[in-house]
């Protein structure tokens, strides 16, 4: 219970919330998008959040939840560290802003497209520590066709 827990608490930590609803603020404050541009780039960024998710189930399917987890939890971390440092340097003036700002709105992306992808692990995680002595067990009935019933079972070894 304790791992679910920390599991649902580093989503949640991760800075979505803030990339999310905060997007565009960041981009007009931050990076001197203009005002327009950037509530398209957010909403860009919530399309790019939902395409990443449905393609999520493709992706662990054929590299495994644990390569997925742990490239994309990665993937996330190095955004945010690359968000930082642009942002830093443009907030000193040193370099053109114009490609600081590309900079860090791509990655923006990166981070939501990481995040789809390890967001799909969260919510149905709970299942997966559940304790092994409790089991689910399909049974169909074949005098009734394709009729399932469904009831829990638990194993008693």
């Amino acid at each position: 219970m304790i791992l679910g827990a920390w599991m649902q608490a580093m989503n949640q930590i991760s800075g979505i919330n803030i990339t999310s609803y905060y997007m565009s603020y960041v981009f007009i404050n931050a990076l001197n998008i203009h005002e327009t541009l950037s509530r398209i780039l957010a909403a860009a960024g919530s399309i790019d959040y939902l395409l990443f998710a449905c393609l999520a189930y493709f992706v662990i399917e054929r590299y495994g939840r644990r390569k997925v987890m742990m490239c994309s939890a990665a993937a996330c971390g190095t955004c945010w560290v690359v968000i930082a440092i642009v942002l830093g340097i443009s907030d000193e003036g040193r370099g053109d802003k114009y490609k600081l700002g590309i900079v860090a709105v791509s990655f923006f992306f990166v981070f939501f497209a990481s995040f789809a992808l390890i967001n799909s692990f969260f919510q149905p995680l709970g299942d997966q520590f559940h304790r092994p002595l409790c089991r689910t067990e399909v049974l169909l009935d074949d005098s009734q066709g394709a009729r399932a019933q469904v009831r829990a079972a638990a194993v008693v070894r």
